[in-house]
């Protein structure tokens, strides 16, 4: 779809994950005056704003801030929504544009387009989306990929934008994504969006808020299993082997009592990642060895279950990228089975409206349960002390923590409350770590 027959654009949410700054920066490649709208303060988005500086300099693009409102559009505009607005069906002015005509989008479906336009119709694309295990898998298929041979690029909502790169890609790449439920509610009607391979880690209940209700945010995990392409492949998680797939594709669930040596990274959760990983690169037609040898490769991503410190025996793992409560669970469990047998767990942050209840119950086995943030009272509710920030939680666990023990950020919850992403609170923590060890 050519976006340079719009007359304008307007982007709805200029975020601090870059994909925001990626549409605004290819539309203006294209041609069009760009307005962006954020209801944010300078300050959340100056990182953002700087990267486009130039853009407001010519004045091809204009800056709109803490202000969210649409102004009326018409059929010749086309509006980019962020996707971290909440129920954007429940918007008035989201709505209003739609009906004005103007195409309401979002820079997932942008890059897919763009994707299209320069690959084909059938360009390898694996699509990858889950509860928990998303980020890691996907990560997991590019190594085992690039080990191949085969040129790669990742994006999605593992971060940044390729509509940056799209002119650098190979007209043979690989493309692998990670894809949110809110991504995936926006590419629900969208006919670019037909991976080879489709993969879905596993489904609990998250990000209410934004959905409204768990069968809601399934039906959007769901969507992709049925989007794959024929003679494309599905590759599902063990707890969703009842899920139904494409007609017509092939169909690979993967069997929880596989497997996997050698890797870097601890838990038998990252094993399972590491089989999805490898069912997608085959499904590319991969070299299972080859692909294996990638993936063992595989060091683990910034803020995920990733050790920042480390003194007088005490080890400090930051998992701030941990944000659903399975995931929690999944980083003691895989401190467990790495040998550790005292655990100071900090959990806690922004209020997604989910149950909290799988990360309470480790408290009894933990030596220290610290709660902060919005959800700390409900993180302690069986036990624990509510410390409501990270400085106290630091505070708290520093004379209590042993030679051999492990401190564990993996907060189960996001991190808007007292932080711009979870790179900035996985960043905080380190910063704490080594100061409480000087």
């Amino acid at each position: 779809m050519d976006v340079r027959e719009r007359h304008r654009a307007v982007v709805l949410g200029l975020g601090t994950f870059g994909g925001g700054v990626g549409a605004v920066r290819f539309l203006a490649r294209q041609g069009l005056d760009v307005l962006v709208l954020d209801r944010a303060k300078n300050e959340r988005l100056a990182d953002s704003i700087g990267t486009i500086a130039d853009l407001i300099d010519s004045g091809q693009v204009s800056l709109s801030l803490e202000c969210d409102q649409v102004p009326r559009l018409c059929a010749r505009d086309v509006l980019v929504v962020n996707p971290a607005i909440p129920k954007p069906w429940l918007r008035p002015d989201i709505s209003r544009a739609r009906a004005e005509g103007a195409w309401v989008t979002s820079e997932i479906e942008l890059t897919l387009w763009a994707l299209r336009d320069k690959l084909g119709t059938e360009f390898d694309l694996i699509a990858v989306t889950g509860s928990a295990g998303k980020s890691t898998t996907t990560a997991m298929i590019g190594q085992g990929l690039k080990a191949c041979g085969r040129e790669t690029w990742i994006g999605g909502n593992i971060g940044g934008s390729l509509l940056d790169s799209i002119e650098h890609i190979g007209t043979n790449a690989a493309i692998v994504l990670e894809l949110s439920s809110a991504m995936l509610w926006w590419l629900e009607k969208c006919p670019a969006c037909a991976p080879r391979v489709g993969v879905v880690t596993n489904c609990t209940p998250n990000h209410l808020d934004w959905h409204g209700s768990y069968p809601e945010y399934e039906r959007c995990k769901r969507i992709l299993a049925m989007w794959v392409r024929p003679g494309g492949r599905v590759v599902l998680g063990p707890t969703l082997a009842d899920w139904p797939t494409a007609v017509q594709a092939e169909r690979v669930v993967v069997n929880s009592d596989e497997r996997i040596s050698g890797l870097r990274i601890p838990g038998r959760h990252n094993e399972l990642n590491a089989m999805l990983a490898l069912a997608a690169c085959e499904g590319l037609g991969a070299d299972p060895a080859r692909a294996l040898q990638g993936v063992r490769t595989f060091a683990g991503l910034p803020h995920r279950l990733q050790l920042v410190h480390a003194h007088a025996d005490v080890c400090w793992y930051d998992d701030s990228k941990a944000t659903t409560p399975e995931a929690t669970v999944l980083a003691v469990r895989a401190l467990r089975e790495a040998g550790y047998k005292r655990i100071h767990l900090i959990a806690g942050g922004y209020d997604k409206g989910v149950s909290l209840d799988a990360i309470s119950a480790l408290s009894d086995e933990l030596v220290t349960l610290a709660g902060i943030g919005q959800t700390a009272q409900a993180v302690c509710s069986r036990g624990g002390q509510v410390c409501d920030t990270l400085e106290r939680a630091i505070t708290y666990i520093r004379p209590r923590a042993l030679a051999g023990d492990a401190v564990l950020l993996s907060p189960g919850c996001a991190s808007w409350d007292q932080f711009t992403n979870y790179e900035q609170r996985g960043d905080r923590f380190a910063a704490l770590a080594r100061g409480a060890s000087a």
